[in-house]
This record gives structure tokens, C-alpha cells and sequence, in this order.
């Protein structure tokens, strides 16, 4: 069992050693995070459209950015997760970008990222009991490739980093803790304030795939103790806590979660994760006046997104408060939410006192809750359509 009191009294420490610091700017500045968001993604498509010039050229730059000092290797590791796709449509166009450029690090990076990915998606995300040999052997294989890719990339930069943050993610999948290990000692020898090596390991260290708390404890130790910029060790922190949160949520210790992702998310308040995570644990709890507050935060983060508007629609409703739920409701159906859109079919079924009853308009609603996604709107399309004979 573990000692809560002693590891939320140890985060404790580390927050008073740090209440001045400034957090990475990803982390710390949404602006800053989503303006980057908003420049990946342009490049969605450059390699199905065959840019290989262009890719090629832009991600050198940013990987020599990177070796000089002008970049951090944390925001060039985000600009190649947009390698990190399961199509399999790619893998020859990874090929062919190899081939023109056979002396290039991003088109190796590049095709790491994709096979990882692929392997991934070829293994499943069930437990290993659940994940046949045939699964496991695909997942090997591609991630036979990416090592490949990995050790031409590595040949192919000054500092190589990313590369052995990629390396981790490979052992961390294949049990293989002590080439973990391994791996951190030598990303963090060859730069002491690398991001990305810290921030696999961290992933890795979870008891999930064979670390420790322990382990986890001595990182977050290791960085506050280190000769790291405040933004790292905010950072790092944040890392940590989210590692333990996942662990005591497998747990079903929901409390302590909370706790931990409301410590995560005053960290990095850029990372909308944490607040998805809150809502939906505060409704499985009926804790509806924190949901509404966590679904507000999320509002103002992601105005355009349907989600939150629907989760704070449910809180509104449970807490009695039906005109701001129908007007979430009525958002989140704007905004395409399947389950919003279901909400709102729900208030002209019912006619509660904000609407009259409208069963042609809920009938219309609950349709396109159903073609949204939302598969228990089934029942009620039934069900109306009997009433109304249609």
C-alpha cells in the first residue's frame, strides 16, 4: 500500500522550492502551445502530397536549430509528431523520402516516429494477457524498423537526443527497464537539459512498465537538486505527477487522483488532457459543482469545441440549474458534440420549463445525435418515431 500522505507531502517540497519559478513555455502558455499546435498542422499532409523538399528542409532546420542551441529539443520533438501516424499508406512514402535524401537525419527521424506508431497500433492497447503472439510479432517488427531508422538517424546528428527519447519509448514497450536506464544516463550526459529524454523516462518509470514510485521520486529529487533552468524542473514535476495520478486511477483511488491532476493542471495549465481527465472523474463521483468548475476551465481553453459545453451542461442539469444546461446543450450541438447534441434533443422530449415539449424537433436532434456517434440515441429515435407515426 502506498504512503499518499508522505508522497503528496514530498510534491509539497518541491512546490515551495520552486513558488517563483516560470514553467516551460508549452506547458505554462497555452498561446504559446496552440500557436505551435496551429504550425504542425499545416504540414499534415506534406507527405502525402510529396513535399519531400519542403520536409526536408524544414525539418533539418529545426533538428540544426536544435544542435546549436536555438531551439529547445522539446519543441522539435512536438514539430515530428506529425510523423507519428498509423496510416500505412505512408510507410512507401517514407521510403521514397529516404531515397532522395539518403543522407538526411528528418527523413530517418521521420520514419521512426511512423513505424513506432505503426507498432503501436499493431499491437492494441490491451493488456498483454489480452494481446495474441501475432499482435506482438507485428509490433516487433515495426518497431524492428524504427530501431533501424534510429541508429541511420543518430549517425546523422551532432546530439542526438530525440533519438535516444525514441530509443526509450522502444525498450519501454518491450519490457526492457534496464536498457531504459541505460538509455537516460547517456540522453542526460550528452545534454543535462534535454526535455524529451527526461520526459520518456518519466513515462517509462511508471510501475506500469516496470519502474517504481520510487524511481519516479528520484527523478522529480534529481531535477530540483540539479543545475536545471525552473521551467525544466516545473516541468519534470508535472511529468511525475501525472505518472503517479495514472497509477492510483488503475487503482480506483479516484480521490487521490483528483488531488493529483488539480496539482498537474495548476502546473501546465496548457495541456487540456488534465482537464478532460478532472470532468470525467468528478461526474463518475456526482460531484457535479467541481465538474461544472472543471468544465468551465476546459470552456475556456477549448471555446470552440463541443465537449466541454456538453459536460458542463450535465453538471448544470444535475445541479438544477436547466437554462444554462439547455444553453450548453444548445453550443455543444452547434459545435458538432454527439452527446451535446443528444442533451438537447433530451430537453424538447421532456419539455422541462426552459422549452415546451417539441417531440418532431427532439426526434430530429436524437437523429443526428445517432449520425454524430452517439448510439443510445437509437432508443429514443425508436420511441418517437412511434409516437409520431413516422
Amino acid at each position: 500500500m502506498r504512503n499518499w500522505v508522505a508522497i503528496t507531502a514530498f510534491f509539497l517540497v518541491i512546490q515551495l522550492a520552486s513558488t517563483t519559478t516560470v514553467a516551460q513555455d508549452f506547458c505554462l502558455n497555452p498561446d504559446k502551445f496552440d500557436a505551435l499546435q496551429i504550425e504542425t498542422k499545416k504540414w499534415a499532409d506534406a507527405l502525402k502530397n510529396r513535399r519531400y523538399a519542403d520536409l526536408d528542409a524544414h525539418f533539418n532546420t529545426l533538428a540544426k536549430a536544435y544542435e546549436s542551441g536555438a531551439k529547445s529539443d522539446d519543441e522539435v520533438e512536438r514539430w515530428f509528431r506529425v510523423f507519428s501516424k498509423s496510416d500505412v499508406v505512408l510507410e512507401p512514402l517514407h521510403e521514397e523520402w529516404i531515397k532522395k535524401y539518403p543522407d538526411s537525419f528528418a527523413a530517418y527521424m521521420a520514419a521512426a516516429t511512423y513505424h513506432q506508431s505503426i507498432g503501436h497500433t499493431k499491437r492494441g492497447s490491451e493488456y498483454a494477457s489480452n494481446t495474441s503472439d501475432t499482435q506482438f510479432a507485428a509490433m516487433s517488427a515495426s518497431y524492428q524498423l524504427s530501431a533501424k531508422m534510429l541508429d541511420r538517424a543518430e549517425q546523422l546528428s551532432k546530439k542526438p537526443i530525440l533519438v535516444i527519447a525514441s530509443r526509450i519509448n522502444l525498450a519501454k514497450q518491450q519490457s526492457r527497464h534496464s536498457d531504459v536506464i541505460a538509455l537516460y544516463r547517456a540522453g542526460e550526459k550528452l545534454d543535462p537539459t534535454n526535455m524529451r529524454v527526461k520526459a520518456a523516462y518519466i513515462v517509462a518509470a511508471n510501475p506500469k512498465w516496470g519502474g517504481s514510485d520510487g524511481e519516479l521520486e528520484g527523478i522529480l529529487e534529481n531535477a530540483r537538486k540539479g543545475n536545471l533552468s525552473p521551467g525544466i524542473k516545473s516541468f519534470v514535476e508535472y511529468l511525475v505527477i501525472y505518472e503517479f495520478a495514472d497509477t492510483v486511477w488503475r487503482e480506483k483511488n479516484y480521490v487521490q487522483t483528483i488531488k493529483l491532476y488539480e496539482r498537474a493542471n495548476l502546473l501546465c495549465p496548457a495541456f487540456e488532457e488534465i482537464l478532460v481527465n478532472l470532468v470525467n472523474l468528478y461526474d463518475g463521483e456526482k460531484n457535479y459543482t467541481d465538474m461544472r468548475r472543471a468544465a468551465d476551465r476546459y470552456v475556456k481553453r477549448r471555446p470552440d469545441s463541443g465537449w466541454g459545453y456538453a459536460r458542463r451542461a450535465r453538471a448544470n442539469y444535475y445541479l438544477s440549474n436547466l437554462k444554462e444546461s439547455m444553453a450548453d446543450a444548445e453550443k455543444s450541438a452547434i459545435s458538432g458534440d454527439a452527446y451535446g447534441t443528444y442533451l438537447l434533443g433530451w430537453f424538447h422530449d421532456k419539455g422541462k420549463s426552459v422549452t415546451p415539449r417539441d417531440p418532431a424537433k427532439a426526434l430530429e436532434l436524437y437523429t443526428t445525435a445517432r449520425q454524430r456517434g452517439y448510439s443510445q440515441a437509437q432508443t429514443d429515435v425508436e420511441r418517437l418515431r412511434a409516437e409520431l407515426k413516422k
